[in-house]
């Protein structure tokens, strides 16, 4: 699976990610940084998502983390930051935690189980 069919598949599905998300755009400058996806929750707080399919190396820490710096600051306090990615080795998942990065790691059986749940048959094509 490439990135961009993983982001398509997480732009539908969000709930993947987490509940109640609700896309408000792809590929979004957002304080001087690129996103790659930019949520709102339910409690109208914005969810910046980096999403990185693997293998996932070391120098995406530093790339997270510098994204996270910029966009968590005094003026933006009702954002936050997330890697989502197919695969985070453990340890890189280490390296996160240190940082204080929250990341996801949605792998392809999670995904196929959800397009099967939902009957996407057009997206499960991806897997086959």
């Amino acid at each position: 699976m490439t990135k961009r069919e993983f982001e398509e598949i997480l732009c539908k599905y969000p709930e993947l990610i987490e509940p109640d998300l609700e896309l408000k755009g792809r590929g979004v400058n957002l304080l001087n940084q690129q996103v790659d996806m930019l949520f709102e929750d339910k409690n109208n707080k914005k969810l910046a998502i980096q999403v990185r399919v693997a293998p996932i190396e070391e120098e995406h820490v530093g790339e997270i983390v510098s994204h996270q710096n910029e966009i968590i600051s005094d003026e933006a306090n009702d954002y936050s930051v997330m890697l989502v990615a197919d695969k985070v080795p453990a340890h890189l998942q280490t390296a996160f935690k240190h940082s204080g990065v929250t990341w996801k790691e949605i792998n392809h059986f999670q995904i196929k189980e959800h397009l099967k749940k939902k009957g996407d048959t057009e997206l499960l094509k991806l897997f086959e």
